[in-house]
Parts: structure tokens; sequence; C-alpha cells
């Protein structure tokens, strides 16, 4: 889990590397930020895949709710940042991207209602 590891590893990293020149500071935030963010943009393309195959009819319902829900947590997660601090906000993500991993369809049990 790059979020668990990002709260482990991040207090250090930032006060180890508060001294350098605010160029550098940039490049290297945004080699930290780019594993998480190809993490957390890969569910939702992964899952319109899947809803081809299975649940076309259903794709517009899943852009609606996806368009819901980016615009919700954009201001939400700044709320819980003020107000509780940013290690919940990650902790709230990974929470409800594991969540979203269980509405998941076994894939073992896929298989095996082929084999049937």
């Amino acid at each position: 889990m790059i979020g668990l590891a990002y709260l482990l590893i991040l207090p250090a990293l930032f006060d180890a590397l508060i001294h350098l020149p605010m160029a550098i500071k940039i490049a290297i935030t945004i080699m930290l930020i780019a594993p998480m963010a190809l993490c957390m943009g890969m569910p939702f393309p992964l899952a319109i895949a899947a809803m081809k195959r299975n649940r076309a009819e259903q794709i517009p319902w899943a852009w609606g709710i996806n368009g819901y829900a980016s615009v919700i947590s954009a201001g939400l997660s700044t709320v819980i940042a003020i107000q509780y601090g940013f290690i919940t906000v990650i902790l709230c993500a990974i929470l409800l991207y594991l969540a979203a991993l269980m509405t998941f369809p076994d894939k073992s049990a896929e298989r095996d209602s082929y084999n049937v």
C-alpha cells in the first residue's frame, strides 16, 4: 500500500529535504505524487472495461457516480484535512479504495461460471 508507506516515510523525508532549493523540491514532489496518482487513477477505467463486458447498460450510471464522487471528494478532503489532518485523509482514501475493490467480482468465480 503506497498510502501507508507514504504515511510512514514522508515526514522523515520532508525533514531531510527541507533545505533543498524549491525547484528540486518540486521535482521530488512530482515523483512522489506519480505512483499514488497512477494507482488512484486506475480503478475507474478498469471498472469501465469490466462493465463493457457484463453490464454495458450501467456505464452511464458509473460515469455519473464518478463525477459526483470527484466533486464531493475534492471539497470534503480539504475539510477533513483542515479539521483532522492529512493522515486522516489518506486513511479515509485507503479505506474507500479498499471498499471499491471489494465491489469487483471474484475472478475465480467468473471463470468457474464459464466452465459450467
